[in-house]
C-alpha cells in the first residue's frame, strides 16, 4: 500500500516527464490537425484527392503538429480555384493549370475559422486530373505565408483549450462516472502539451480516472472469478478463475481481496486432490516499477482508444469559409 501511495503521488509529474521525453518518438500530445476535403470543394477532381491529402499531411507534420488521419476537432481543409488553364495541342496533349489553393484552418465541429492562406501553383499533365496532381505536389510546405497561417491556427487552438479547460475536465469526469474510462483518458491525454496549465490539469484527472478504472475492473473480475469457482470448485474451475484474476492490476482497491480468493482456491484445490495450484497474482515489486506501469498503461489506453475511433463527421453546414 505504501508503494501505491508513492506511485499515485508522483504519477502526475512522471506522466508529464514521460511524454516530454517521448516528443521525438511519439507525437500523441502535439496539436492535432485533421486534413479534410469538404464537399464544398467541388472543383477538385476526386482522383486528385489523395495527392492533396498527402500534401496537407506534409504541411502539418513539417510544422510541428500531428496529422490526424482518423480526425480531430481541428482541421485543415482546402479550396481550389483555377486562375488560368492552357491546353497544348500535339501528341501527347498537355494540360497546364495555374491553380489558387487556399488552405483554411479551424474548428470543424463548431465551424469557427482560425486562419487561411492562398497559394498559387502551376501543374502540367497529360490530363486535367494529372495537372491538378502536379500542381498539388509543387506546393512548398515551407512557404512563409503558409507557416504564418499555421502558427495563427496553433495559437487559436491553444486559446481554445485555455478557455474551455474546465469544461473539458468536467466532461471527462462525467464520462468516467458513466464508466467510459478509456474515452475520458483519451480526451484528457489529447490535450496538447503546449497548453501547459490545461495539460497538467488533464494529467491530474488521468491519474484519478485510471485508478477508478482499475478499481472498477478489479471488482468485476473478482465477481466473475468467484462465480466460476462457485460453479466449479475443482482444478478446472480454479484455472478459469486464474485467467480472470491474472488481469487484475496491482494497486487496484480490491487487490487484497483477489489475493484472499487466490489463497482460498489454492487451499481447496490442495484438499481435493493434493495438487498444487501454481498461480500468482501480478506483483508490484517497488514504487518505480508500479509508476512505470501506470504511465505505460495510461498512455496505451489513450493511443488504443484513438486508433479505434471512426472517422469524425464534421458539420459541413457550419463550415462556410469561402
Amino acid at each position: 500500500m505504501k508503494n501505491l501511495i508513492v506511485c499515485l503521488s508522483t504519477l502526475i509529474i512522471s506522466l508529464g516527464n514521460f511524454f516530454s521525453a517521448q516528443v521525438n518518438q511519439d507525437d500523441f500530445n502535439r496539436i492535432k490537425l485533421a486534413p479534410v476535403i469538404l464537399p464544398q470543394a467541388s472543383s477538385i477532381p476526386t482522383e486528385a484527392y489523395s495527392f492533396l491529402i498527402d500534401k496537407m499531411n506534409q504541411i502539418v507534420s513539417n510544422n510541428g503538429m500531428t496529422s490526424n488521419r482518423s480526425g480531430s476537432r481541428f482541421i485543415i481543409t482546402p479550396n481550389v480555384a483555377i486562375i488560368s488553364k492552357e491546353v497544348t495541342g500535339g501528341s501527347p496533349i498537355l494540360y497546364t493549370y495555374n491553380l489558387q489553393v487556399t488552405f483554411y484552418i479551424g474548428d470543424g465541429i463548431n465551424g469557427t475559422k482560425f486562419s487561411s492562406v492562398s497559394l498559387s501553383s502551376i501543374g502540367v499533365g497529360a490530363s486535367e486530373t494529372k495537372a491538378y496532381m502536379d500542381a498539388f505536389k509543387r506546393i512548398k510546405v515551407g512557404d512563409e505565408k503558409l507557416i504564418a497561417a499555421l502558427n495563427q491556427g496553433k495559437q487559436k487552438i491553444v486559446e481554445y483549450y485555455t478557455k474551455n479547460c474546465d469544461l473539458i475536465m468536467n466532461a471527462a469526469m462525467a464520462k468516467s462516472n458513466q464508466f467510459k474510462f478509456d474515452e475520458a483518458i483519451f480526451e484528457l491525454m489529447s490535450i496538447p502539451d503546449v497548453c501547459k496549465d490545461c495539460y497538467n490539469k488533464g494529467l491530474e484527472k488521468v491519474a484519478q480516472i485510471y485508478q477508478a478504472k482499475i478499481n472498477f475492473e478489479c471488482k468485476s473480475l473478482i465477481n466473475e472469478a468467484n462465480n466460476f469457482w462457485s460453479a466449479n470448485p475443482n482444478y478446472d474451475g480454479a484455472q478459469q478463475a486464474a485467467s480472470l484474476l491474472s488481469k487484475i492490476v496491482p494497486g487496484s482497491s480490491c487487490y487484497n481481496d483477489a489475493a484472499i480468493l487466490s489463497e482460498k482456491i489454492a487451499k481447496r484445490v490442495k484438499e481435493l486432490d493434493q495438487r498444487e495450484w501454481n498461480f500468482m497474482l501480478k506483483q508490484q515489486q517497488d514504487s518505480v516499477d508500479v509508476e512505470k506501469e501506470y504511465i505505460r498503461a495510461a498512455r496505451d489506453i489513450g493511443v488504443a482508444y484513438g486508433e479505434n475511433q471512426p472517422q469524425v463527421i464534421y458539420d459541413t453546414t457550419l463550415i462556410l469559409w469561402w
